[in-house]
């Protein structure tokens, strides 16, 4: 440690700050305290344990003491009254399972996540990218908004389209996630809390509601493979578990690769440089580039927090049974231990894999989409428009501190 921790305030998760730059409070803690007890985001919570560094965050997201089901410790009625549907249908998600609940449930979806299926939505993916792109060329005269234009857009409709969601409703779910969203970054602020829990119910009754028509009449899209290995008794869900987790899907399948989109085009854009190399040779570089860009921006800055199965050790510090740990990705992935010049955007970096996906058995299920639709975005911008340009006035941060990225982000065609 390099600092005095007398002089060191609690960590604050809610820090407005950590909006649009939590890099240098990353920093701060990483090199002065890189397991610190902090506040909680939960304000019923007498504190949370924070965990900055790339070698902690790595071995403990393989912890098989730490659990992310906050009933493992019996801490399920600790939140607030106004968040508390939003948690409830939040902890029904796969991303809050842990074994031997996971596993089975993971295996089901990965049937829809191959390679190979994926790989598959490639040309849909190129073709939509290329017509948004169009779209936003035409109704600008010299710009567009970024994140309006491509990054929200093209997630969103690959996702929705994958489940089987009606494109008419593509709009009402992105208002309806970013609400939800906020609640879970900051659930000791009523009136967000209380927005959110709404917004959880509203598309948990929405994905009741499709889930009984695909009872009724199978498609050929996810929600269908779901509803049928739950039926057929290949999985013991419940009809509000089978909601959660189609809900899970459309939010986690969008919501963070927009961040990945928007956060890396300002990063390429703001060290010219990389634009410049990716632009030389976009089918060569760009499958790098996404990679550091995900390591870059980490459109994920903090997973749910676990929770504390036993006393443990975490670095140097004593971790008490029943304590929430934060398991800090995207302050790993800025960890100069690991990555020489952290802060800088290097598109031919080598080093050792970032953790913006998560590591173990809870690995983004969705990577595999996310790389392929930021690999195509990117390239076919890059191809298109090598000469695009940053507009500075009109870049706008989404007030969420956990899915902080851009939500506006202006670009001029020079």
């Amino acid at each position: 440690m390099t600092a005095n921790l007398d002089q060191l305030e609690r960590y604050e998760p809610n820090n407005p700050r950590l909006q649009d730059d939590p890099w240098p409070i990353y920093a701060r803690y990483r090199q002065a305290d890189p397991v610190h007890w902090g506040q909680a985001a939960n304000p019923l919570l007498p504190g949370a344990w924070f965990v900055f560094g790339y070698d902690d965050c790595k071995q403990h997201l393989l912890n098989p003491d730490l659990h992310i089901n906050p009933k493992s410790v019996g801490m399920q009625e600790e939140f607030p009254a106004a968040f508390k549907p939003a948690i409830e249908i939040f902890d029904q998600w796969l991303g809050a399972t842990d074994e031997p609940e996971h596993a089975p449930i993971r295996r089901l979806l990965l049937k829809g996540f191959t390679n190979r299926s994926i790989q598959a939505l490639a040309p849909r993916i190129g073709q939509l990218a290329g017509e948004l792109l169009d779209e936003a060329l035409e109704a600008g005269d010299d710009g567009f908004d970024f994140v309006a234009g491509l990054a929200f857009p093209l997630p969103i409709i690959v996702i929705c389209e994958l489940l089987g969601v009606p494109s008419a409703d593509r709009k009402m779910f992105g208002r309806l996630s970013r609400d939800f969203m906020a609640a879970i970054a900051d659930p000791a602020d009523d009136e967000v809390a209380r927005t959110g829990s709404r917004a959880a119910l509203a598309m948990r009754e929405y994905f009741q509601e499709q889930c009984a028509d695909r009872r009724a009449r199978p498609r050929d899209d996810f929600i269908s493979l779901v509803v049928q290995a739950a039926d057929s008794g290949t999985l013991q869900l419940s009809a509000a578990q089978l909601a959660a987790i189609s809900m899970e899907l459309v939010i986690g399948g969008h919501e963070t690769t927009v961040n990945g989109l928007s956060g890396g085009m300002l990063g390429l854009l703001q060290q010219r440089d990389q634009y410049e190399l990716l632009c030389g040779d976009p089918d060569g570089l760009v499958k790098p580039a996404v990679e550091e860009i995900l390591r870059w921006t980490s459109p994920v800055k903090r997973p749910r927090n676990r929770w504390a199965l036993a006393e443990m050790r975490i670095g140097d510090r004593q971790v008490r049974r029943g304590d929430a740990v934060y398991l800090m990705v995207a302050s790993a992935n800025r960890d100069e231990q690991h990555f020489p010049d952290p802060d800088r955007l290097d598109i031919r970096r080598a080093g050792p894999p970032h953790l913006a996906f998560g590591h173990g058995a809870h690995f983004c299920l969705g990577a595999p989409l996310a790389r392929l639709e930021m690999q195509t975005a990117f390239s076919v911008v890059a191809k298109r428009l090598p000469n695009l340009e940053l507009d500075p006035v009109g870049l706008r941060w989404r007030p969420n501190v956990v899915l902080a990225g851009p939500s506006q982000l202006s670009v001029r065609v020079s």
